[in-house]
């Protein structure tokens, strides 16, 4: 697809393999984690034991310590990540919001109402809230059926899908502060003075020689 395309050229998507993308594979929690951070443009630091189960040796390890300093990745089951399980659709966009909320970006609302969708119900209380913005705010789409799936889990492509619009977004800021930052360089650029003109010195009148007469000796 175009999202899977787009975002494996930018790096925020790895295929399995050189020649696989595997769209329909799950995605795990510390995979989405990671996606999310890509895009943001934010970085792993040094890990330092945020989650029991996470020892600091895994490949996510520092990017899972970043999520945690953002207050983006919340625990489960009394300070677990359980980064290898797979994530449903509502874990994915109650995290995406909370990174948006992090970054302060905001996001055109121009979505459906949440009681549009059949399983409105099947909704987790604790994500009600991210997934009623995840809708109004087009970043997350129902099925065919009319319905959310928010128990569902996330496949590699509603990743791609479901990243697209931040990375529009991001992409309209960048050019926005990128052209802000030429236009006020522009002002404060010094302005060209003409170099001065060198003083022509004016010519000092020179009286004629008075002639001199000459006296006649007979």
């Amino acid at each position: 697809s175009t999202a899977i395309t787009k975002l494996a050229a930018m790096g925020i998507l790895n295929g399995r393999s050189k020649t696989e993308f595997a769209p329909n594979d799950n995605v795990t929690r510390a995979e989405f984690l990671t996606i999310v951070l890509r895009t943001f443009g934010v970085e792993g630091t040094a890990y330092s034991h945020a989650f029991k189960d996470v020892n600091g040796s895994e490949w996510y390890a520092n990017d899972l310590q970043s999520a945690s300093d953002m207050g983006i990745a919340a625990g489960q089951n009394g300070g677990m990540f359980n980064p290898n399980s797979t994530i449903t659709r509502e874990a994915a966009i109650s995290i995406l919001t909370r990174a948006l909320q992090a970054k302060n970006i905001q996001l055109e609302s121009n979505g459906p109402s949440l009681n549009t969708f059949k399983d409105v119900k099947a909704i987790s209380s604790w994500s009600k809230s991210a997934m009623e913005y995840g809708v109004s705010h087009a970043l997350v789409s129902g099925r065919p059926d009319g319905t959310l799936a928010p128990q569902a889990t996330l496949t590699r492509a509603e990743a791609a899908q479901l990243m697209m619009p931040v990375v529009d977004v991001i992409a309209e800021l960048s050019a926005q502060k990128a052209e802000a930052a030429a236009v006020k360089e522009e002002v404060t650029a010094p302005v060209a003075t003409s170099a001065p003109v060198a003083a022509t010195a004016t010519p000092t009148a020179t009286a004629e020689p008075t002639a001199t007469p000459t006296v006649a000796v007979n």
